[in-house]
């Protein structure tokens, strides 16, 4: 079974063989009960500096956060580091809280070196655990192969800027339709509706699907087929897309009658019965789920997720705005930010590196400094609080950040 700290585990340095040398070191499945630093590092250093073995790929994994837990550190002991704070942070607690997948992106995105593609893949993950189970909706951040063929369909003069891939996924996904009228066939998924989807392929889909592409692409100019543009178009015939009708499974109020009454858009009739309640120009924030900009700045601009709509309706408020009458949300997300930073500092200064082994001197070749710390207040764990009340703004957009492959150390071992 799934748990958090082993998709976290395995997300550090996603290699088969990691997870596997942990399992065969401890003698068990590595959880959060099992989870001894010391134990871990001494297992990892015994593989990856003494026999040379490799622990990472140049895949999606966790960037080793070596600037915020000691630049001298072994690559693999700040990536432990770094699962102790999403754990003694509260995250998993944190998560059980999210409906929606774009939520659990942001909120993890708190933490350093998670920016939104590598928050994507932990997320997807995390949703095949049994405790789990966000609504994906229009939610999908793009990678670098990803983006790379969004630029070949549309054009690098219009894929641009995260807000134009999000506005290309969401435009590939609102036009599907038309390509399946033009095979002939209903799309995947169309009659077999899953909580919180939409018939047809979801963003998230297509966003994997275009990574897909890139790489066939890239390895058919490789193997020296030819280039892009020598690929032939696909044969058919413009007028049954043009002339096509959007099939019933198209129709998202419709499904509000068949398999479990959920929907794209939510429950049509729950929904509207929430909203009626409303005040007449007057609506309730429910959340803060993310900010735009340093966190230092307090009155940046904050996501916030009105009462009774879907994350499609986010808008963007400024934090002056949001004192005036939402000020315990206000206060619930500074506090989340400044524990999850707090918590880096202390695990940092309560965990400073030492030899793996009592039977080894280990000497790194640059002199080791005092762990570093990062400022941070605040331990206390926010609970959600709603009735917060503000006025509407302009809708909100999303935000993705870089990785970067880890760097081995080298160090020198006397027995």
């Amino acid at each position: 079974m799934l748990t958090p700290v082993r998709v976290f585990l395995y997300s550090g340095f996603y290699h088969d063989p990691t997870y596997q040398i942990l399992q065969d070191g401890l003698g068990e499945i590595p959880s959060w009960k099992n989870f001894d630093l010391e134990k871990y590092e001494s297992i990892l250093y015994e593989r990856s500096i003494i026999q040379k073995e490799v622990i990472y790929t140049s895949a999606f994994q966790l960037v080793p956060p070596t600037i915020y837990y000691g630049r001298n550190l072994p690559h693999f002991a700040a990536t432990l580091r770094f699962i102790m704070t999403l754990m003694e942070t509260g995250l998993p607690e944190k998560l059980l809280q999210c409906k929606y997948a774009v939520d659990a992106s942001h909120i993890l995105q708190t933490f350093p070196t998670l920016g939104g593609f590598l928050a994507q893949n932990i997320l997807v993950s995390l949703n095949d655990s049994p405790t789990l189970s966000f609504q994906y909706r229009t939610f999908a951040t793009c990678g670098p192969g990803s983006r790379s063929y969004l630029q070949r369909v549309f054009g690098k003069q219009v894929i641009n800027h995260i807000a134009m891939e999000q506005a290309g996924l969401k435009w590939l996904y609102e036009n599907q339709w038309r390509y399946w009228a033009r095979l002939g066939v209903d799309p995947p998924h169309a009659w077999d509706i899953e909580k919180g989807m939409r018939p047809g392929m979801r963003v998230l889909d297509i966003e994997n699907g275009l990574c897909w592409c890139h790489r066939y692409v890239n390895a058919y100019q490789r193997k020296g087929y030819g280039s892009f543009a020598d690929i032939p178009p696909p044969n058919y015939d413009p007028a049954i897309t043009e002339s096509a009708s959007m099939p019933a499974w198209c129709d998202e109020e419709s499904q509000l009658s068949s398999f479990n009454r959920t929907s794209f858009i939510g429950d049509y009739e729950e929904e509207s019965a929430k909203l009626q309640e409303e005040e007449e120009g007057v609506y309730e924030i429910e959340k803060i789920i993310c900010r735009k900009g340093h966190r230092t700045d307090r009155d940046g601009l904050f996501r916030v997720r009105w009462k009774g709509y879907p994350p499609e309706d986010d808008t963007w408020e400024r934090g002056s705005t949001l004192k005036e009458g939402a000020e315990d949300v206000l206060k619930e997300w500074i506090e989340w930010e400044e524990k999850v930073w707090a918590t880096v500092a202390r695990i940092t200064k309560e965990n400073p590196y030492t030899r793996p082994w009592p039977g080894l001197k280990v000497e790194l070749k640059e002199e080791k400094p005092e762990p570093a710390t990062v400022a941070g207040t605040g331990s206390m764990r926010a609970t959600p609080r709603a009735g917060s009340r503000g006025k509407r703004g302009e809708r909100a957009g999303t935000s993705a950040g870089p990785s970067k492959r880890p760097r081995q150390q080298v160090v020198k071992v006397e027995p």
